[in-house]
């Protein structure tokens, strides 16, 4: 596992103590979380933007 570090203002900070108090978590699994749930975001806007077509042959579901 690795590790790194970043700079943040006061905003960023308030946010991320909100997502602490809120998931009752340390830093480290908020970030993480925060980070994962952005990802996921991100890959149903990728999903969105492919025709029904293009989302049945990456599935499978259409051999060809």
């Amino acid at each position: 596992m690795e590790t790194f570090s970043f700079r943040y203002d006061e905003q960023v900070k308030k946010e991320l103590d909100f997502i602490k108090t809120y998931l009752k978590s340390n830093q480290s699994q908020a970030i993480k979380d925060a980070i994962h749930a952005f990802y996921r975001c991100l890959k149903m806007e990728e999903k969105a933007k492919k025709s029904p077509a293009e989302i049945l042959k990456e599935s499978g579901f259409i051999a060809s």
